[in-house]
């Protein structure tokens, strides 16, 4: 066994793929390995490391030590590596590089773009060894690539990603922690925030760091277990936070087509999206035709409701929304978030 055939066994092993693609996997890594675009793809992984490695993360003291991070940038309340500000790991140009292999590969690009992206996983872990990040934390964030994995799979039929989402999870700034993701985020990265707002008495100013939230695609996720996430993250965060500095409330942001405001008029009244909708104050939203919807149906929208599944009560209620004229689209919330007793 070679070097990234333990690799592809231990990241196998670790994390057991609860979604059948063992043997899948091992033979779109064969015929990779088999094949004329094997040499190219050895040397893309052998950069990446490179770049990886040189990803500045503090040690477990939380202290900030030399940093590739422009010196400039505001929030220093956290160490910047935080902020997943770091481009050293150029991870979106090279996952098109791998996709780009397909014709000598004789693989899908998803695949490729997948083994690609777990073939790299365990130099990611050295880094958040260095952070001092605890290891199940780790285990519960890259957890997604097999969310990810599974989301292609329904999409297209391929065991594989057909996103360029993971370049957080490498540079050991995006979290699991509970049922949702997280990560801090610059008031100023947004237009809508680039002037103060006021949510609930609180003054969000541009310069203040937010605790940006995802939810991944990983089942069911009643309010108890949204709460308990929020509750996790604001002591994560707050235990990263450099010596010395001064707290501030913890702001939560999300820009989700799941905080469309009007899901309030047509979901079931037991839907979990419900209250976690209603947690947030919505800052703005934005019509898009439909883009978002394959998180629903697992579909491409065509503009005809005619065509989507209805495998349930939520999809029910999204296709019967949309057959009476209903538009859809993504909205973004603040939340000040006081923990619940």
């Amino acid at each position: 066994m070679d070097f990234w055939e333990k690799r592809l066994e231990d990241y196998l092993a670790e994390y057991t793929m609860p979604y059948g693609a063992e043997h899948n996997l091992n033979r779109v890594f064969r015929v990779l390995k088999l094949s004329a675009a094997w040499p190219d793809f050895v040397k893309l992984l052998e950069k990446s490391r490179e770049e990886l490695m040189e990803t500045e993360v503090p040690g477990p003291s939380g202290k900030r030590g030399p940093s590739v991070l422009p010196a400039s940038l505001p929030g220093d309340a956290w160490p910047l590596w935080l902020y997943g500000a770091d481009r050293t790991f150029a991870y979106e140009a090279h996952m098109k590089e791998a996709a780009a292999q397909k014709e000598a590969a004789g693989i899908h690009p998803y695949s490729l773009q997948y083994l690609y992206s777990i073939l790299l996983l365990e130099d990611s872990a050295v880094l958040w060894d260095k952070a001092g990040i605890p290891r199940e934390i780790r285990h519960d964030s890259f957890e997604d690539f097999g969310y990810k994995l599974l989301e292609c799979r329904k999409m297209y039929g391929i065991d594989g990603t057909f996103v360029d989402w993971f370049r957080r999870f490498y540079t050991v700034s995006r979290f699991k922690l509970g049922r949702l993701q997280f990560e801090l985020v610059h008031a100023s990265e947004y237009d809508e925030l680039k002037e103060p707002v006021e949510i609930n008495g609180t003054m969000i100013t541009p310069d203040m760091t937010l605790i940006n939230v995802h939810i991944p695609s990983c089942g069911h996720m009643p309010y108890e277990s949204v709460a308990d996430a929020y509750d996790k993250a604001v002591e994560f965060f707050d235990g990263l936070r450099l010596e010395g500095t001064d707290p501030q409330p913890p702001v939560f942001v999300c820009h989700s087509w799941l905080l469309w405001p009007d899901q309030e008029d047509f979901l079931p009244r037991k839907c979990n999206v419900l209250p976690f909708m209603r947690d947030y104050t919505i800052v703005d939203k934005w019509p898009d035709q439909g883009s978002n919807l394959w998180r629903a149906f697992y579909v491409k929208y065509t503009g005809d409701p005619a065509m989507l599944p209805r495998n349930g009560s939520f999809q029910r209620a999204w296709a019967e929304y949309l057959e009476n004229g209903g538009e859809c689209g993504a909205a973004l919330g603040l939340m000040v978030w006081n923990k619940k007793a």
